[in-house]
């Protein structure tokens, strides 16, 4: 029960950062094409 709970946090943190990057990586694209 601990471990499938641990799991699911551990994957709802790992989308969140690929989420974050993906979001960091549109913004920086947009800023050099503003440029």
């Amino acid at each position: 029960m601990v471990a499938m709970r641990d799991g699911a946090m551990v994957a709802g943190y790992l989308g969140d950062a690929r989420a974050a990057r993906a979001g960091l990586e549109h913004g920086v694209a947009a800023l050099m094409a503003a440029a």
